[in-house]
Formats: C-alpha cells, structure tokens, sequence
C-alpha cells in the first residue's frame, strides 16, 4: 500500500467501522430511547478534551515538515470542547473513573507515538476528527440531548454538531504519496479500538465509579490524587488565580493552557498538607526546579503556595494548624532566595526595573512584578537553577515579543540586580 488512494479510502473506511460497531454500544444506541445521565455526556467530552488536548499539543511541537505541511489548515478543538463542558456546568458533573482512565491511556499512547512514531498521530487525528462527525447520526443526537441540557436562552454550538473540513482529500495526494501508509492506518485502527472502550465505559453508569480527577479541571494534567473536599479544592483554583494575576507574564507567556496547569497544579498542592515538612518541601522543591527550568523564577510557587494557605484557612479555619505545612514549605523558599539577594534588593527590584524602564522610553504593556521576578531568577542560579535565569531572561528580551527599548530596559535591570 503505497498511493494516495488507498490511504485515504482506508482511513473513510476506518471511521465508517467505528460509526457501525458504535452503534451497538447501549451509550450509542440508547441515546433516543432513554434519558442518557449526564455523567455519560460529559465524561465523553471530557475524555474528548484529555485526547485532543494532549493530540494537539503534541503535534504543535513537532519538527516534521512533512507532517506539520498536512495540518496546515486544521482547526484546534479543545477549545470548542472546553466551551462545551463550560455551557454544561461540567464542574458540578463527576467523574466516570474508567472512561477518564481508557483516554488517559490513550494520551500516553499519543506521548509514545511523538517520540517513537509520530506519523501515527496522523492516524489518530484523522479517526478522531471522524469519531466527532456530524455526519454521524448518533453525533447529531447527542448534539440535540445536550443543547436540551444548556440553559435556557443561551445559544451554544456542540463539538459534534459542527462541519468540519476534511483533514486531507484527493487535492493532497503528492503529499499523502510519500506517506507511511500502513503505519497510519495501523494507528487509525488502534484508536479506533480505544475509542470503542472509551464508549463502553460511558453508560450504564455504576455509581461507585464516579468521583472527581484533575482531568476535569486540567484535560492535560494527567493523573495524580487531589483533595476530596470541594471547599479545598475552590481554595486552590481561587489560590492559583490570585497567584495568575499576581505575575502578569503568565497570562503573555502561557496563555489559556498555563492558566489551566495552574489551577491542577494548585490542586494538587493542597494535598502535600498532609506530609511531613520535609517530604512536602522536597516534592514542591521538585516542582519549583521543573518550573523555573522552563521560565518560571521559584517566587511564583513562594506566592502561591502562600496564597494557597490563606485560602483554606479562610475556608476552612477549623483545619488551620494542618494547612500551616504550606506556609512553613512557603518561607522556607523565601529563605533560599534571600540567602542569595537580600531582601532590600527585592523590595526595590520592582522600582528599579520601572526606573529603568523609564529611562529607556519603553512602550510596551507593564508586565506586573517583572523587577520581582528578574532578582527571583538571579536568586534561582546562585541556587544551582541556571536554567531559570536563562530561560527567563531569553524570553524578556525576545525581540519579536518586546520593543529594544524594553529589551534595555531588561538587560539594565538585570545588571544592576546582578552587581
């Protein structure tokens, strides 16, 4: 199997099997002759958000001209899916367990696959983007039940109820030629079969196998514990939030989906509570080194898990005492970086850098505490974290993101902090 035809005639033929055999799973079939829980509807979509989420993620990154040039004209839907659960209230919706577990499988299969294959995401994608049709007939009634279940008067477009353009047709067969074609069909048929299992989970619902993951407020966090106490888990998104708006590069830098890792993040720091001090300090030293290597000075998780302890003692104020393990690991962090830069140099960092950029006639947008956060990663190298100065730093002074002005602006601060 080596031409254009023959791919794309398998891949149609793929998701037309995947339609039949749909059709016999009582998700599917059931869906006009009963009343479908809600549970069912949105662990679908949740479970569409962890695989597009992680899909489209990954393929972004990829350095594969050939198969970057066949996604030139392809339309992200994790955020069409997002908006979906929003429009439901999904939040107060719990978790089917075993059908986040089976799309959860499936987003480890698509990390493999980037590493070691990552033409058969092409596969993936393909039956992915067939498997949410509205050319399906079940799709348009699962449209119709969920638009039943949006409030009233609010207008809203499901996922499956859109038309897609196809991922590739015949206009593309010099680029579907030089294509491992039995490799893409090979992975169409493997998510095809994981997408079956994924159906199979969704109804009839046993009760014991709901519950709440990090999934539903991150699709990308993967899978790890969170608290089963829901005014702790709002202490932790209101936490993450503050701490958002607190650092105003986040918004720049990461956009929607750090907010989101922000807020899994938080949630799963409250559960470090519970630990000794010095497991605790250890698993969120962990985590600030893995953070401030990819841009993001340790400060930022010093705030949060600061304003994370707030929180819950605010909420909960009965179980103070127990929270003040997120404070203690807190100053602790505070401490490696004064040890480094005094604190009279951090107070002032925030008034040297608007001096600074002042004096160069910078234009650009203010990004809050950026003085903060240039003294944080200066702190961080003298600590060993290298990497979260030069990351830092690199993306302040990138010119295609900041004027020259700014960029000196950056570097004077930088220098000044430094001597």
């Amino acid at each position: 199997m080596n031409n254009s035809a023959s791919l794309l005639s398998l891949l149609q033929k793929e998701v037309m099997d995947l339609n039949e055999r749909s059709l016999q799973i009582p998700y599917v079939s059931d869906l006009q002759k009963k009343n479908i829980p809600i549970e069912s509807s949105v662990g679908h979509l949740r479970s569409l958000a962890i695989i597009y989420g992680t899909l489209e993620n990954q393929l972004s990154k990829l350095d594969e001209p050939e198969i970057n040039s066949m996604l030139r004209d392809y339309q992200p839907k994790l955020p069409i899916i997002l908006s979906n659960l929003e429009a439901l209230n999904a939040h107060a919706v719990k978790d089917i367990i075993p059908c986040i577990n089976h799309a959860l499988h499936v987003a480890d299969k698509i990390l493999l696959y980037t590493v070691k294959s990552p033409y058969k995401l092409l596969g993936f994608l393909y039956v992915l983007n067939g498997s949410i049709s509205s050319e399906l007939t079940f799709n348009q009634q699962l449209s119709a039940k969920l638009e039943t279940l949006v409030k009233e008067g609010n207008n809203h477009e499901f996922v499956f109820n859109q038309k897609y353009k196809p991922l590739w047709d015949e206009s593309d067969a010099e680029m579907l030629q030089n294509l491992p074609s039995e490799e893409i069909v090979a992975a169409a048929n493997e998510l095809s079969e994981l997408l079956i299992s994924i159906y199979e989970s969704l109804y009839p619902i046993d009760e014991k196998l709901l519950g709440n993951h990090i999934t539903a407020l991150n699709p990308e966090a993967g899978n790890f514990p969170i608290p089963t106490n829901p005014m702790e888990i709002e202490a932790a998104i209101e936490a993450g939030m503050i701490c958002w708006n607190e650092f105003s590069f986040y918004e720049k830098r990461y956009g929607e989906r750090g907010k989101r890792f922000t807020i899994s993040d938080s949630v799963w720091l409250v559960t470090l509570h519970e630990l000794p001090f010095e497991l605790a300090l250890n698993q969120v030293l962990w985590l600030a080194k893995y953070l401030a290597n990819r841009g993001m000075p340790v400060i930022t998780m010093e705030y949060h898990l600061k304003y994370l302890y707030q929180e819950l003692a605010k909420r909960i104020p009965e179980n103070e005492p127990n929270y003040k393990t997120l404070l203690d690991v807190s100053e602790q962090l505070k401490k490696q970086r004064t040890d480094k830069i005094s604190d009279s140099v951090f107070e002032k960092s925030n008034a040297l850098f608007h001096d600074c950029y002042k004096q160069f006639n910078a234009e650009d947008a203010m990004l809050q505490n950026t003085g903060l956060l240039i003294a944080s990663s200066i702190a961080d190298s003298k600590n060993g974290m290298n990497e979260s100065m030069v990351n830092f730093k690199t993306w302040l002074t990138d010119p295609e993101l900041f004027s020259s002005n700014w960029i000196q602006a950056i570097e004077k601060t930088y220098s000044v902090v430094e001597n």
